[in-house]
């Protein structure tokens, strides 16, 4: 038996394992944004030789490495560190890899971040006092931080697995994914149906970058892409009508427009599919507060809507809910039929 005493876990502790938990954040922001998974990806290697290798001083490097490792990044052994289950994650090389969503969070999330307390006693948005812009008129002047952001949105592999098998998209011919990104879950319910076609419709950087992705997988016959403006309106002929983490980025009235614009492209019978986490019991609400509250810092509105909330949403504009099914992650696919 160890003789080492039992640490119990105080209201003192946790809360500093609160406080510090941006330097938890921090630490991985800079091992993904110094590419040290990568350098590690082909195996175990000393604290110098990573150094070397990223040209970076050598006891700042130790350190950190250290650090990462006691966080469970990392993996010390023998003098040497090599990467767990969660520093995998962060290699530039995986489909599924986080590191695109970590620069992200870690840049211009953080900065966001740090004007909160401000943020709160004025109502003001947290990003739009940071950047002087909004989110998506930065993304829109910045093209490689547009670009990164689709790829941390694209990084979500586990949830776009699950939608091709969570409805039956065989007994539809074409879909509209409205505000579809990098096209990266447009081109798996292509790969499962091989009969659909679709459409990819987003802004003009977004559509740019859908179009390579489509054309990659070898599906560019049976899907186009086209940009646009959804608070204006979408691409008419779709027999669903698919939302994807759409509807959480904006408040009521824009929600209301998109909705309404999907509507009216629709025939009376065609399907809307929304994809979104939803509050209520049997959820991870730390999670999804957590997301709840990102949104309130980049757009000061939008959020995690509850069922009721949603359902609300969903009739005002003509459409009436049909189901809810869960999804990885804390997601629901929520289906809903356009009334006549």
């Amino acid at each position: 038996m160890s003789d080492d005493p039992v640490r119990a876990k105080t209201p003192q502790l946790e809360l500093m394992n609160l406080i510090i938990g941006d330097w938890k954040a921090r630490a991985v922001y800079a091992a993904a944004e110094l590419g040290w998974p990568d350098r590690l990806a082909s195996g175990p290697r000393t604290a110098a030789q990573v150094a070397a290798d990223s040209d970076t001083d050598p006891v700042a490097t130790q350190r950190f490495l250290q650090y990462l490792s006691a966080l469970g990044v990392f993996r010390e052994e023998d003098g040497t560190f090599a990467l767990t289950e969660l520093g995998e994650l962060l290699r530039s090389d995986r489909e599924d890899s986080l590191r695109p969503y970590t620069l992200i969070a870690g840049s211009e999330f953080h900065r966001a971040w740090t004007g909160i307390a401000s943020a709160v006693r004025t109502g003001q948005n947290a990003f739009e006092g940071a950047f002087q812009s909004s989110f998506f008129e930065y993304l829109s002047a910045n093209p490689e931080r547009g670009k990164l952001f689709d790829r941390a949105m694209a990084g979500n592999t586990a949830l776009f697995d699950a939608i091709p098998d969570a409805y039956g998209f065989g007994a539809h011919e074409r879909f509209v994914d409205v505000g579809g990104g990098s096209g990266e879950l447009a081109v798996r319910l292509l790969a499962a149906h091989q009969e659909l076609h679709g459409v990819v419709y987003d802004a003009e950087q977004s559509a740019e970058t859908a179009k390579k992705a489509i054309a990659d997988a070898g599906v560019a016959d049976r899907c186009e892409v086209a940009s646009g403006d959804f608070l204006d309106s979408v691409p008419e002929g779709g027999d669903v009508y698919l939302l994807a983490r759409v509807l959480v980025n904006w408040p009521d009235e824009d929600c209301a427009r998109i909705l309404a614009n999907c509507a009216e492209a629709a025939a009376p019978g065609a399907r809307l599919l929304l994809v979104e986490r939803v509050s209520g019991p049997g959820v991870d609400n730390a999670l999804l507060l957590s997301h709840d509250t990102l949104m309130y810092v980049l757009f000061g509105g939008g959020g995690i809507r509850s069922s009721a909330e949603v359902t609300r949403l969903l009739e005002e504009a003509g459409f009436a809910l049909d189901s809810i099914t869960p999804l990885p992650q804390e997601f629901s696919l929520i289906s809903a039929i356009r009334r006549s």
